[in-house]
């Protein structure tokens, strides 16, 4: 597994067109997520490295599922975009990218200890972390991520938890603009729509069926 590039810097997003603030915003957050992660403190980065390896040695299924959240942009826009970018690229090693992008926003595991404890892994279980990838990158690509919403013009829609303690749920979705175009709360689960806080997809089905957005538009967290 090679190091995989996260930065950008020739202004364009996965589709190739110019972003706007917006784009770049959320693309700088995301940058910023993941160099946070490589200042921790050299204890909790070790803690953090021993995880992951711990998850890719016995849980390539919870490695798939996150894959796929990024995939479908439960981690936010600025990864989606970058996600897409990478998945209309051969020449980017893409189940690399995407393994040690999880590996920092999931388990919060910098790039070159993520890496280590791949290369420690038994080759059949490197074998097993890699297909489980590429089956999930395969499904993204089959589902039309990415290049489909630019293609067709859809817009990109964000999903925001405003409350989340004690019983209590309260959340909505807002268009490019910031604008909310639905709130809802618990009732959202107890009906089936959303099988809990982080089903994007579910909640996307959802809205595409209720005419609330449009079935080219796409849906991800927005915090």
């Amino acid at each position: 597994m090679k190091p995989a590039m996260i930065h950008f810097g020739d202004g364009s997003d996965c589709g190739g067109t110019s972003m706007d603030s917006y784009e770049m915003r959320e693309l700088a957050m995301f940058r910023k997520q993941m160099e946070e992660v490589e200042k921790l403190p050299l204890a909790e980065r070790k803690e953090n490295a021993m995880e992951w390896f711990n998850d890719l040695m016995n849980d390539q299924k919870l490695i798939a599922e996150r894959v796929g959240w990024l995939l479908n942009g439960s981690y936010g826009k600025g990864s989606f975009d970058s996600a897409c970018r990478v998945l209309a690229s051969p020449r980017m090693n893409q189940v690399a990218w995407c393994a040690i992008t999880i590996a920092n926003l999931e388990w919060r595991c910098p790039a070159k200890m993520a890496i280590e404890s791949w290369k420690k892994l038994p080759v059949e279980t490197r074998y097993q972390v890699n297909e489980a990838i590429r089956r999930e990158i395969a499904d993204a690509k089959a589902e039309g991520y990415c290049g489909e919403i630019k293609k067709n013009g859809g817009k990109t829609y964000e999903y925001y938890i405003n409350l989340d303690e004690r019983g209590e749920f309260s959340a909505d979705v807002r268009d490019p603009s910031g604008k909310t175009v639905v709130e809802f709360g618990e009732g959202i689960f107890e009906d089936g729509f959303m099988r809990n806080k982080n089903d994007i997809s579910g909640l996307e089905d959802y809205l595409k069926s209720m005419k609330i957005i449009k079935s080219s538009d796409r849906l991800v967290k927005g915090n």
